[in-house]
Formats: C-alpha cells, structure tokens, sequence
C-alpha cells in the first residue's frame, strides 16, 4: 500500500508529465505548419548564404557545394529528427504502461539524450564540411567569425528582412 507522500509525488510527476506533454503538443501543433517550416528554413538558408557569401567572400563555385551540403545535411537531419519523435513517443508509451518507474525515466532520458547527440554531432560535421569548402584566408575568417553568427541567429540580434 503507498503511503499519501507517495501517492502526491506519483501524482505530481503525472501532472508534470501530462504538461510537458500538452505544451510539446502546441508547440508542434503551431510550429510545424508547413508554411512556418519553410520560410524558417528558407530564411536561415538565405542568412547563411548571406554571411558566407559577404563575410567569408565564398565563390559562385563555393556557394553551388555550400548548396549541395545543405539540402543533404538538411535531409538527413529530418530523418534524424523524425527518429528522435518516433523513439520519443514509444518512450512514453513505456513508461506509461510501467507507471513511470525512476529507474526507467532514467533509461529513457538516456536513450533520447543520445538521439539529441547524433543530431548535434551531425550539425557540428556539416559546419565543418562547409569549412572544408573555404580557401586558407576564408578558414581564418570562418573560424573567427562563425560563433558570432551562431549566437547572433539564435539571440534574435541580426535578422534577415525579406
């Protein structure tokens, strides 16, 4: 028999579970229209472009294999994400069916950890495959430049106007 502390905290981690899962729901509901799915891509795309083509000098012929390797790593990283949802999902059907047990919270935490991993160590590849494409004086300014552009995209600071 569980005692009341058990149960408020059974109920609370349902509770909090159950929230997590609502808000991921709206979240996916309103942000992966396929309309905002695109132009979010599209615009990070041209951004890029942008800062590759203006800060970097990349050539015609540089920005034609830029463009191979983004809609390849583009690819992959939606079959990567995709994966991630699936194992997601089967995840919490687990646990659900075994009351959410710590020890197998900590298994599934775990699990989607290393998903996320892939998805990172992919990005960090593909920044390093774009690398790849510049000459020795664009490398220097790629390498001391890139991290600005990363933080500036994600803070919001520098955004490109349509």
């Amino acid at each position: 028999m569980m005692t009341d502390s058990k149960q408020k905290r059974v109920l609370i981690m349902i509770i909090a579970i159950l929230l997590v899962a609502n808000i991921i729901t709206l979240f996916v509901h309103f942000m992966d229209k396929p309309g905002n799915k695109k132009e979010k891509n599209h615009s990070r795309k041209n951004y890029m472009e942008q800062y590759l083509k203006n800060e970097i000098g990349f050539t015609g012929k540089q920005m034609i294999i830029y463009d191979s390797l983004h809609n390849k790593h583009r690819k992959d990283i939606e079959s990567a994400f995709k994966a991630m949802r699936s194992e997601k999902a089967m995840n919490f059907k687990f646990l659900s069916a075994n009351g959410f047990q710590d020890s197998l919270i900590e298994k599934s935490g775990n699990s989607m950890a290393l998903g996320q991993k892939e998805i990172e160590i992919a990005m960090l590849r593909h920044v390093r495959d774009v690398r790849n494409i510049a000459t020795a004086d664009q490398k220097i300014k790629f390498d001391t430049s890139f991290y600005k552009l990363m933080n500036r995209e994600k803070s919001g600071q520098k955004k490109i106007k349509h």
